[in-house]
């Protein structure tokens, strides 16, 4: 048998490179990613938008900011005080008291539940007492046969669930200061919380 010299040859032997993986661009799973939040951010946006009441009472309910979220804290601002009258009147067992009376008008488009109010008395310009009570029409004739402390729990209760002062109404309140510190020169009034329905 002849066999050529060309066969002869033993046949080159080159290394197979190996194959690269198709790279793919990294801003592929990014640009989902980012649209996937704005997606879902926008829409929230838009169903909070067309129910607001919704919004405050979804940021109401986050642990521990809830409270502070979830809050109109520009109603507290825009409820009048009118009407504001004080005197001295005696409660139970002829003990004098200085009783602040007033209205909390609601000057709101909502509906309010609760209308908390705070009064100090002041003596030498230094507050000496202070007293919170809730705006629930109250009038100054039921405390007169209340004791001190009687008079105290009453203005404290927190109005029923029911209550609510719809926009352009007012609720009465009291604030009594059982044994007024002598020679108190100013009392001063004014809302500090107000809760929607």
């Amino acid at each position: 048998m002849i066999v050529s010299a060309a066969r002869k040859r033993p046949p080159s032997i080159r290394p197979r490179e190996p194959e690269l993986p198709k790279r793919r661009s990294p801003l592929r799973p990014i640009g989902i990613g980012v649209s996937l939040i704005v997606g879902a951010y926008l829409i929230i946006a838009v169903a909070l938008d067309r129910n607001p009441a919704a919004a405050l009472d979804q940021l109401s309910r986050v642990p521990v900011l809830g409270r502070f979220l979830g809050r109109d804290h520009l109603l507290v601002w825009r409820l009048d005080l009118t009407g504001l009258e004080g005197g001295l009147d005696y409660i139970r067992d002829n003990k004098l008291a200085y009783v602040v009376s007033g209205r909390a008008l609601n000057t709101t488009s909502t509906d309010i539940r609760i209308i908390e109010i705070e009064g100090g008395l002041l003596v030498d310009g230094k507050l000496e007492r202070r007293q919170r009570v809730y705006a629930a029409n109250q009038a100054r004739s039921t405390i007169r046969d209340l004791s001190a402390s009687e008079v105290e729990l009453l203005l404290r209760l927190e109005p029923n669930r029911r209550f609510t002062i719809h926009p352009g109404e007012s609720a009465s309140f009291l604030l009594v200061f059982a044994d007024p510190p002598a020679g108190f020169s100013e009392v001063v009034v004014r809302i500090v919380d107000a809760q929607t329905s």
